[in-house]
């Protein structure tokens, strides 16, 4: 460009002479020839000038490079994976991102990011990994063991040893779920034996011995949730601390047992066998706290007529079922508008002087379902203090519905639905400590 240019210059060519210096020399000694005119020599002047400061070199390549990112970018560029996979290959492939890359793909091991044809082996190779490299351990904040099924013998044999080495790394563990009956296998408290984190949740599918597993519930002074099956009656269990448990979910003898120690909000009634409406008396000072009560579940429950005199604080509560009274009849769910007041349980309801919402899963047939609200309507007109009560649709094959929310209108004491269905997992969320005011 800069020869095509003196071409056109014709015999006119400038010095080589330094921009800064040109204006404090003579104008002939800038030309080797008489100059243009002004105009023209200002214009060739600064193309030359322009000429003369562009690169005459290919740039090296260092300078192709890019500058490497700020390393405070790494975490939150990693935070916008969300595909476990991607993130297995950024902990292979990158040495840029692999550190925050393994934590965010250790960070939550749950049983919805770990779908695969085969959940045992994912999760024996997960328990693994973590027994074996203590670093990886160490970023596992929340882990769901699900209900795994193990065939092999020698696998079935070590694996609650396997479980503890995977937990006693795990320090910084926050939220733990095992679904699996490890029970069944070997002694249910040894995969806690010398682990040293401080839960927050702990959600146990197995059945425990009340005995085995209250020297490690005396050590987790963070837990707010706890789930827990006990196989045998313990009413003499003594739990020293645990002060922060404000969610208990059990069976009858968990709840014989802890219920009195523990400072619960909310309960979550799982009976596990037929229960009879035995007396409740001895837990009457601990009721009286409740503000959240989820009654029912896969079994047999005792009827809300035993437990109403003392739900002196409730506000929110689910029924499973509807049970009629007296409890010598099998639960069911209501079929007309005759077998509400016939149950005996929405009677009761209205004589909960603190409730605020009503949850009713599993409660009607598609029968009454058709005249839901001339139900709704007539518990309304009976709970002065009610704000909305969600309905469960009826199940079709087995299928979990989600829910109908009805409120009363504003300025009226007509109950109106929202258009728009309330998933299940929504109406859960009422039942965990954060969502409580």
């Amino acid at each position: 460009m800069r020869s095509t240019l003196y071409g056109l210059m014709g015999t006119w060519r400038p010095s080589r002479v330094n921009c800064h210096t040109k204006a404090s020399l003579p104008q002939a000694t800038l030309f080797s020839s008489p100059p243009p005119s002004t105009h023209e020599n200002m214009a060739i002047e600064l193309l030359v000038e322009v000429l003369d400061n562009s690169p005459t070199e290919c740039p090296r390549k260092a300078d192709l490079c890019p500058r490497p990112l700020p390393v405070e970018l790494h975490r939150d560029i990693v935070q916008n994976v969300d595909d476990r996979a991607t993130l297995l290959a950024l902990c292979i492939t990158s040495c840029v991102f692999k550190a925050e890359a393994e934590r965010a793909l250790y960070h939550s091991i749950t049983e919805v990011l770990t779908k695969a044809d085969d959940l045992t082996t994912v999760h024996l190779a997960f328990l693994r990994t973590v027994a074996t490299i203590r670093r990886l351990a160490g970023l596992v904040h929340t882990y769901h063991l699900p209900n795994i099924t193990l065939c092999d013998g020698d696998v079935k044999t070590g694996f609650p040893y396997l479980v503890r080495s995977a937990l006693q790394g795990m320090v910084n563990l926050r939220e733990l779920w095992v679904g699996l009956q490890i029970g069944e296998i070997g002694p249910s408290s040894c995969i806690f034996e010398g682990c040293k984190f401080q839960l927050e949740s702990l959600r146990l599918g197995l059945t425990c011995r009340p005995g085995e597993f209250a020297p490690f519930l005396e050590g987790q002074r963070e837990l707010r949730q706890l789930t827990v099956n006990f196989c045998s009656d313990a009413q003499d269990l003594s739990i020293s601390v645990c002060p922060n448990i404000k969610l208990l979910q059990g069976n009858r003898h968990a709840i014989d047992a802890l219920l009195p120690q523990l400072n619960v909000r909310t309960l979550i009634y799982s009976p596990d066998t037929y229960e009879m409406n035995e007396s409740l008396a001895h837990l009457s000072g601990p009721l009286g706290q409740l503000q959240v009560l989820s009654l029912g579940g896969h079994y047999m429950r005792p009827s809300l007529h035993v437990l109403a005199p003392f739900l002196t604080s409730l506000e929110y509560l689910e029924l499973v079922s509807l049970h009629p009274f007296p409890a010598s009849v099998p639960s069911a769910r209501i079929d007309d508008l005759n077998c509400v007041s016939q149950s005996g349980e929405i009677e009761v309801v209205c004589q909960l002087p603190s409730l605020r919402g009503l949850v009713l899963t599993e409660a009607l047939s598609l029968n009454a379902w058709e005249r839901r609200p001339s139900i709704v309507a007539s518990i309304f007109s009976r709970c002065p203090n009610l704000c909305f009560i969600d309905i469960q649709k009826v199940y079709f094959r087995g299928c979990a519905q989600p829910y109908q929310r009805w409120i009363l209108a504003a300025g009226s004491n007509t109950p109106i639905s929202e258009e728009s269905p309330i998933p299940q997992d929504v109406v859960r969320q009422m039942f965990t400590p954060c969502s409580q005011h």
